[in-house]
């Protein structure tokens, strides 16, 4: 009996380890090799580069300026890892790679327990080479960090109410309500809310209300106010104006609202479901044909992916990344449907979809592929070629295995191609342009002086901050730092067109970043002089005193 226990012991700590390896080097895959993007991944990397100059955790900054949009927690991690590995986008980015990682193993963990290895296994190899999660992985944004805590939270109640009343399912919702805790933190109310609802509709759906005798609310709630309660308290306290910005017009009125200019149909969603679960998305109706109306864990995980998606898809502000939460269960269905397969044609129709769907984005890259939207075409035409024969092969060979040689060799064929493709994806994006102003920046940096003014006339070049590792003087412009500018001094920070053109004209250096065609206009209106000083391919920075570039 020992013997075999520790057999299985040995078997946990070995899949643990294979899949730390192995997913690791799929999210970790080139992770630093392209620019930030503009805005999300720009924005949130240099609110914990500001954190460590200001020392100041507890309030948001961007560019010297409060910003209340988002709690803090991924703030926190961001600026370990920055503190840690330096000022670079491989650092920025890690933190999610490693969300995206946990996720990943916290799905095994929970598939193999309520299931057995074999679904865990699938569960986290579908997971992981999903073509949205992959993506998200790979990018500084909230939504991983959140999704995972959601997915944690959900994955101990159900852990939880699968024990007796004891001290393993106290320990399964303790850890309910610090991960629902930590994803308050990580992107406010929908820490709590999307995972109260999933599990209230669960209740409803199988008359499962007894278990609410034990889940140990009073202590559990406590629990989780010690740990979302301070940060909230504290910047509160440090700054009165946060409570309506951030509660009701953040949580609510964005929810509710087209306010944000996020508004997409009710339809929105199942595209990109469709193609974020690519390219398992072709066994998505076959998974969910073969759900067990009588059997509690399937109805979870539905109605975990339905609860999340109908909430989404009834808000009136939409963005691609808010439905991640629906991908972990999804992930396990699909997983249930290969591990316990209960029709044949279902299976057929799977993978004859997934070819379909593989032609469509073979048609879109050569489409949308062409010199105008790459820095080198030909480098990029080649790594296409690539993305474009992994599909191929997919589409062609994994249905061909099934035939022949079965289920297991398909799916092991699909995760490998798959996986292929998402690299050759990968290698491809350095060469995609991006509007990234980090060349302009890093030449900028070479003759910088700490007297030295730097101003983004009419805008805001959100990665301008981070590259140059210092605050910059924005001129004519509020956009989403204007509830920060209307309760701080933002003298140092935000100015008018006079202040501006005053500073260009006095002994002071200074360099001005602005859009090409906006500059044209520039110079027709001011009788200033300005010396060239670095190219993009929109924008261009301009000095008013002779500098070499």
């Amino acid at each position: 009996m020992n013997g075999t226990i520790n057999n299985i012991q040995r078997n946990w700590i070995t899949d643990i380890l294979l899949l730390c390896l192995l997913i690791g080097t799929v999210f970790g895959f080139l992770l630093g090799d392209r620019p930030l993007n503009v805005p999300d991944e720009a924005r949130y990397s240099e609110i914990p580069r500001e954190m460590l100059v200001m020392h100041n955790f507890v309030t948001p900054h961007i560019n010297g300026i409060k910003y209340f949009e988002k709690p803090p927690l991924l703030y926190w991690m961001q600026a370990g890892a920055l503190k840690t590995f330096g000022i670079n986008e491989w650092a920025t980015r890690l933190v999610d790679a490693l969300m995206a990682l946990i996720g990943c193993l916290a799905t095994y963990i929970t598939t193999r327990k309520c299931f057995d290895r074999k679904t865990g296994l699938f569960a986290t190899g579908i997971l992981t080479s999903s073509l949205l999660y992959y993506a998200l992985a790979r990018v500084v944004t909230l939504d991983m960090t959140v999704s995972v805590l959601i997915t944690l939270t959900l994955f101990a109640f159900i852990l939880g109410v699968r024990h007796p009343p004891g001290h393993k399912r106290r320990f399964c919702f303790y850890l309910l309500y610090i991960f629902a805790a930590l994803a308050v933190l990580a992107k406010g109310l929908i820490g709590i809310i999307l995972p109260g609802g999933v599990v209230f509709f669960w209740m409803l759906l199988t008359n499962s209300w007894r278990e609410l005798k034990n889940i140990y609310l009073p202590t559990g709630l406590l629990l989780f106010l010690a740990i979302a309660m301070p940060w909230h308290i504290l910047v509160q306290q440090a700054n009165p104006e946060f409570f309506r910005f951030y509660f009701i017009d953040q949580q609510f009125v964005r929810y509710l609202t087209k306010d944000e200019g996020r508004y997409q149909p009710i339809w929105f969603y199942i595209p990109i479901v469709i193609l974020g679960v690519f390219p398992w998305s072709g066994f998505l109706y076959g998974a969910l044909k073969r759900i067990q109306q009588k059997h509690v864990l399937d109805i979870f995980f539905l109605t975990w992916a339905a609860v999340i998606f109908i909430f989404f898809s009834l808000s009136d502000s939409k963005l691609v990344p808010y439905v991640l939460p629906c991908f972990p269960p999804l992930a396990i269905l699909i997983a249930r449907f290969f591990a316990e397969p209960e029709s044949k044609k279902d299976l057929a129709i799977g993978f004859n979809t997934i070819s379909i769907i593989s032609t469509l984005i073979i048609i879109a890259i050569l489409v949308a592929l062409s010199p105008k939207i790459t820095t080198n075409y030909h480098v990029a035409q080649h790594w296409s070629i690539l993305v474009i024969f992994c599909l191929i092969i997919n589409a062609i060979f994994a249905p061909w295995l099934y035939r022949r040689k079965g289920l297991q060799f398909a799916f092991i064929a699909q995760l490998f191609f798959s996986t292929a493709f998402l690299f050759s994806l990968c290698a491809i994006l350095p060469y995609i342009y991006m509007d990234s102003i980090k060349p302009m920046a890093m030449q900028l940096n070479t003759v910088l002086k700490p007297g030295d003014m730097v101003a983004t006339y009419d805008y805001y070049y959100q990665d301008l901050p981070f590259y140059l590792q210092r605050t910059v003087t924005i001129v004519n412009w509020g956009g989403e730092l204007k509830f920060g500018q209307a309760h701080q001094n933002t003298d140092n920070y935000m100015i008018d067109d006079p202040t501006f053109w005053r500073a260009w004209q006095s002994q002071q250096v200074v360099y001005m970043m602005v859009a090409r065609d906006l500059f044209a206009n520039l110079q027709k209106k001011y009788p200033y002089r300005f010396y060239p000083f670095a190219n993009g391919k929109n924008d261009l920075i301009v000095v008013n005193h002779p500098r070499n570039p």
